[in-house]
């Protein structure tokens, strides 16, 4: 006999979890205890549960395998909700195990009790309250199964504290996986099962690889809109592959960049807030649109008004829900993005030879926006300074963790997307993601080094972890953007009330002497000019497998609100050069 919080953690090792991040709770201290003993776990200790649950969802993000996160009660799931949301709108892969109050206290408003099912049914993929000790095991495993199946995403698992403690006969073959589409985590296919690994999809038939290609070839200008879903499957390399063949331009959806490669003579650019204006013009030209791996969301659909009326829609995607929100699609089919591509690559399809001409000139067409795009503005700017010095000296096999906020828009345009798995980004545009997902990439893959961009704003909202960096030796660089603004507000102000600044200053921060006070490395840039050698200072020490993190406190000017905008421009009725969408 052992009790039901042990069997759980013995689950979860059985399914080759190696990654627990908490804020510790009284409610769960029997498996903290049995995670004392599961020496092929690692448990690491936040200091805010946002935190916690932005590392475990960076680290699945990067690794392809989800991780634990747990907390305590309403305070601590109300803390780490964020994460779950991001998690969520992501399609990323995370287990959350949330204590509650003992089962005999429910319902009577007991210490920190709340309503966690009703709580999280809007925000998590699956969400159970386990009332029996001797059913934790299983739900683990179905936890587990939800979360990478289909569209992955995060669960959630609420359990009151006295369940851990029931005393459960734990047989070996309860810890095992089960169920269709569930391998074992050490089957001969993988090591661990990578949510990149299909696990039960099916492909397209004939009569829908060929009216597939009976839209395409009815089509003059088709594009591409290449989501989550294709880094998701691993199929970023097959889709470079056909993109070429039938020369179709390919465009990245929001914060999804390294989907495609940027250098591939057909990518078209970034569908993100703030799509440059020589590469949104072009966006009414195309006549079909190919969908593989998004859910079209908001701002990669630009404010939904993609596709036009005019224009035609093939969508592909794991999950038929997303499907089902785009009735109007002249062709869906919920599929595995590698499955599917390799399907109609296999295709005895061949391209007639006049279309492929007519589509290499709208390929040259599109691409020629995207480069005209990364131009840098004509006004002398101090992050167009600090973006050529990046640039011009980003490790090849670096990783880009970044926050949300007005700064991201140089990062997305400037910055080459070129490997795969190099962006760790929020689609929900959640403040304080970027510095604990980055902590979570490093965990992943330690030999790479990963580099954070947040504004001042963002960045104070989890900035405690740096201490978590510091202890477990995770050698991140982190540039923060100290404008001592909320400028994507700031912005919208500019824009709805000129003149009328209202809760969106700030006062200014020393982050590098904070960094310091938490045992990290800090560098203050306060000059354009002084950013080279801070650049090359934090990234030779972001180089190694563990170390330091180096904070780079960068004072950049509060006019210069996002790409080619100044606030006095904006409050003056000005534009240049870039839409006002976002």
């Amino acid at each position: 006999m052992t009790t039901a919080g042990r069997a759980m953690v013995r689950t979860l090792q059985a399914l080759g979890i190696e990654l627990v991040t908490t804020v510790p709770g009284e409610s769960f201290l029997e498996v903290l205890d049995a995670l004392y003993d599961a020496r092929d776990m690692t448990t690491l200790t936040f200091r805010h549960e946002s935190g916690a649950a932005f590392m475990a969802e960076g680290y699945a993000k990067m690794s392809g395998r989800p991780a634990v996160v747990m907390a305590t009660r309403a305070v601590g799931a109300g803390n780490l909700a964020i994460g779950v949301h991001t998690a969520r709108s992501d399609s990323t892969p995370l287990i959350v195990v949330l204590g509650q109050v003992d089962r005999k206290d429910k319902d009577r408003e007991a210490f920190q009790e709340v309503d966690l099912l009703g709580m999280f049914r809007p925000l998590a993929k699956w969400v159970v309250e386990v009332g029996q000790g001797e059913r934790l095991a299983w739900f683990i495993r179905r936890a587990y199964q939800e979360a990478v199946s289909g569209r992955p995403g995060p669960v959630v698992l609420i359990v009151p504290e006295d369940v851990f403690l029931d005393s459960v006969d734990m047989k070996s073959d309860d810890m095992k996986p089960d169920g269709v589409g569930m391998p074992h985590p050490m089957s001969p296919r993988t090591s661990l099962l990578s949510f990149e690994t299909p696990i039960v999809y099916g492909g397209p038939d004939r009569m829908f690889i060929d009216a597939f290609y009976t839209l395409l070839r009815e089509s003059r200008r088709p594009a591409v809109i290449a989501g989550g879903g294709v880094r998701l499957s691993g199929a970023r390399e097959l889709l470079a592959s056909w993109a070429s063949i039938h020369q179709i331009p390919v465009y990245a959806a929001f914060r999804r960049q390294d989907s495609f490669p940027a250098e591939h003579a057909c990518y078209a650019g970034h569908l993100g807030l703030g799509t440059p204006s020589m590469i949104a013009e072009h966006l009414s030209e195309v006549d079909l649109w190919i969908a593989l791996g998004t859910r079209l969301s908001e701002v990669t659909t630009q404010g939904y008004t993609l596709p036009h009326p005019h224009q035609r829609l093939i969508h592909i995607e794991r999950d038929p829900a997303v499907l089902a929100r785009y009735p109007e699609a002249a062709l869906s089919g919920a599929f595995d993005l590698k499955t599917f591509l390799e399907a109609i690559t296999d295709s005895t399809f061949t391209p007639d030879a006049s279309a492929i001409r007519v589509r290499e000139r709208w390929c040259s067409t599109v691409k020629e926006a995207y480069l005209k795009s990364l131009q840098y503005p004509p006004k002398p700017s101090v992050y167009a300074s600090i973006m050529q010095t990046i640039s011009e000296n980003l490790p090849e096999n670096a990783v880009i963790a970044n926050d949300a906020g007005n700064f991201a828009g140089w990062i997305h345009r400037y910055l080459p997307f070129t490997v795969h798995r190099r962006q760790i980004a929020p689609t929900s545009g959640a403040m304080g993601y970027g510095l604990p997902a980055a902590l979570g990439a490093k965990w992943a893959d330690p030999a790479r080094p990963v580099i954070v961009f947040a504004g001042d704003g963002g960045l104070m909202m989890t900035v405690q972890e740096i201490a978590t960096a510091v202890r477990y030796h995770l050698n991140v660089l982190v540039v923060v953007f100290n404008n001592a603004l909320y400028g994507t507000i700031r912005q919208h102000q500019a824009h709805a009330y000129p003149g009328r600044v209202m809760a969106t200053e700030l006062s200014t921060v020393n982050f590098a002497a904070m960094a310091e006070s938490m045992g990290a490395l800090g560098r203050r840039v306060e000059r354009p000019d002084a950013f080279a050698e801070a650049w090359a200072f934090g990234l030779e020490r972001a180089r190694g497998t563990q170390g330091l993190p180096v904070v780079l406190d960068v004072i950049v000017p509060p006019d210069e609100i996002s790409v080619g905008r100044w606030l006095e421009e904006l409050e003056g009725g000005k534009e240049n050069g870039t839409t006002l969408s976002g």
